[in-house]
């Protein structure tokens, strides 16, 4: 018969079932691995009621009770350590669920965040009408390669196609694109600098905005409240003061009379909807040039425009997110809704 494995190596096993699987917590003194080779046979009658035992009796150090069970239960069916894990989960009722990312946030930034959620819900209940007055506006960074997941990006065939994604690290493009949502309207995309500065920027909201806001029924153009985020090139002197002057009192930014919280794409309606829902559309195939890249996100911005109701979801959207970062406290939320 064969001589059972030492406390140190059943152990070991554990640990590398439960890494592997990504689903229990560990706390195991620290011990000498042996080589995986001694574990070899051990692991080939490891079973999902070795994993069982371990876990109700809190990784008992009566090892001997265990191993003799184990044999006496299933002396003849072999299971990988990944797979006991995953068998005792599911038993126990458990799911594995994704990570989701979020902006990292600094400590003061919670009650800044807490604050503009109250100042919009207030004027929201005040005036119904409200939300459709706010221009929200941001820029994104549009390359010919995007972003891929490849993790969720698979080829459904018969037989495997041995599909291929080239990517060209020699033709690095990238173009910064501007735009806007006020009300129903959608205003751009506008391809501004790479490198915008102070100087392009106001120039900018100078004589470009203004044309595009000719497209903007004129009840919301005449109580519009712009928003933009704290950017460098957002902050310079003189393009507060445009902005104190053509909205004055109602213009939403860093150093503005209502200040925009920093590190809050979870509250911009082009970064929770937006940019996602270009790039989703644009990068659907591979990019040839950079004039296919314009006229995609042109043509992305067509199909936002086209879809019946996507405004109205993206205010009430809106809503639900400030009332989520007030019941957060000014914390990360996007991962309760």
């Amino acid at each position: 018969m064969e001589e059972k494995p030492c406390e140190c190596i059943v152990r070991n096993i554990l640990v590398d079932s439960c890494l592997a699987a990504h689903s229990l917590p560990l706390c195991i003194d620290d011990c000498v691995k042996p080589a995986r080779s001694t574990c070899t046979s051990w692991i080939l009658v490891a079973n999902e009621q070795l994993g069982r035992l371990m876990l109700k009796t809190g990784f008992s150090k009566n090892w001997s009770v265990i191993l003799q069970q184990v044999h006496e239960l299933y002396p003849e069916r072999p299971i990988s350590p990944q797979a006991i894990v995953w068998r005792i989960a599911h038993d126990e009722g458990l799911h594995p669920y994704h990570l989701q990312r979020v902006q990292a946030l600094e400590l003061g930034d919670y009650n800044k965040r807490m604050d503009f959620a109250r100042w919009f819900l207030h004027e929201s209940n005040v005036d119904r009408n409200f939300a459709l007055s706010v221009l929200f506006t941001d820029e994104a960074t549009f390359s010919l390669e995007g972003v891929m997941n490849f993790h969720n990006l698979h080829t459904w065939a018969d037989e495997n196609p041995h599909a291929i994604r080239p990517h060209g690290a020699q033709r690095k493009c990238s173009i910064n694109v501007w735009a806007g949502i006020v009300g129903d309207c959608l205003l751009g995309p506008y391809i501004l600098p790479e490198r915008l500065n102070g100087s392009v920027y106001l120039t900018f909201l100078q004589e470009v905005l203004p044309e595009m806001l000719n497209d903007v029924p004129m009840p919301i153009r005449q109580r519009i409240r712009f928003q933009h985020d704290g950017a460098p090139a957002h902050f310079s002197i003189d393009v507060r003061a445009h902005l104190q002057a053509t909205f004055p009192g109602g213009w939403i930014g860093r150093g503005g009379p209502i200040a925009w919280p920093a590190r809050s794409p979870d509250l911009s309606q082009l970064d929770f909807f937006l940019w996602g829902f270009l790039k989703g559309l644009v990068y659907e195939t591979p990019v040839a040039t950079p004039e296919d890249l314009v006229g995609r996100i042109v043509e992305a911005a067509g199909c936002v425009r086209d879809t019946p109701g996507i405004f109205e979801k993206v205010r009430c959207s809106m809503q639900r997110k400030c009332r989520a970062c007030l019941d957060a406290s000014g914390k990360n939320f996007e991962h309760f809704l």
